[in-house]
């Protein structure tokens, strides 16, 4: 077996963007557990900006999973199209099996001026709709979360095996968030992408690393082969050698019309990293333990 496919083997991809999907995808949810279980891999996430994903993914888990243990998991992303920071909405995402709630990503503010403004490349809807939505404050002109951003984070402490990620607000607010949510017991904590779009400091990471979050870093955003790609290779080996790869959950975050596969970008990503000092442990306590351990799953 090559280094790579081993490497891979038994590792989580938590972070797919897959169809049927408003945004054009590459592949749908069970082209890409076909894909994940031929290459080893033992789950992956379903994301979607505007819909829910439990059913989808229950109906996948059911008729496409062949390899014992291997899970598909869903989630529900707290935009405007599901009525924004909406507790009715989450409460029955969980009920339904949710283990990801991602707070807004498309309707934050942060991430139109950073797509908008900055330039960067984003999907285009199928449909451009003639609704305009609000962008979703998140914290107070204090800089503390809101009353509504509070409420979500109160109610997701209450189900321990709920993983909060932290969507696209920028870096004050991703602080306000992961400090609130480590504050009201929120066991389980995943930065979505620090140095894409949020503009996260190091000292920033460090300090949700030592409240217990995970950091998230993505071949989609930091390996040349994506067409999104937006960091370097210097600040991701940066994070990986000052934050440390115990605090570290590396995936695809692929899954984008003709961009690279999500199993193919795991794979790529992997290898430039081995290619740039991180050692075969260290990719795998990104792809793997960790991952595990917020997934809560056994080796």
């Amino acid at each position: 077996m090559d280094l790579v496919d081993s490497v891979v083997d038994g590792a989580l991809d938590l972070h797919q963007h897959l169809g049927p999907s408003v945004l054009p995808r590459d592949l749908d949810v069970a082209e890409a557990t076909i894909e994940a279980q031929e290459a080893g891999l033992k789950a992956i996430t379903a994301k979607d900006h505007h819909v829910p994903t439990m059913a989808l993914a229950d109906l996948v888990q059911k008729h496409f999973v062949k390899k014992p243990g291997f899970k598909v998991f869903s989630g529900i992303a707290l935009n405007n199209h599901i009525g924004g920071l909406n507790l009715e909405a989450l409460e029955t995402a969980i009920n339904m099996g949710a283990r990801f709630v991602w707070m807004p990503t498309v309707s934050t503010e942060n991430h139109h001026i950073k797509h908008t403004k900055g330039g960067l490349k984003f999907p285009t809807a199928k449909k451009v709709s003639a609704v305009q939505h609000e962008y979703i404050p998140l914290v107070k002109e204090d800089g503390s979360p809101t009353d509504d951003v509070l409420r979500v984070l109160e109610f997701v402490a209450q189900y321990q095996q709920v993983v909060l990620s932290t969507g696209h607000g920028n870096a004050q607010e991703v602080d306000a968030i992961v400090k609130a949510a480590a504050g009201l017991g929120v066991k389980h904590i995943i930065v979505n992408h620090p140095a894409y779009m949020i503009g996260a400091t190091i000292e920033q990471m460090k300090a949700w690393a030592k409240l217990g979050a995970y950091l998230e870093i993505g071949a989609a955003t930091s390996d040349p082969a994506s067409k999104f790609c937006a960091v370097d290779m210097s600040t991701t080996l940066r994070i990986i050698r000052e934050v440390g790869v115990d605090h570290i959950i590396m995936n695809s975050d692929c899954g984008q019309l003709g961009n690279i596969r999500p199993v193919a970008a795991i794979k790529h990503f992997s290898r430039l990293l081995l290619d740039n000092g991180v050692t075969v442990r260290e990719l795998e306590t990104m792809l793997k333990t960790n991952p595990r351990t917020v997934m809560e799953m056994e080796d």
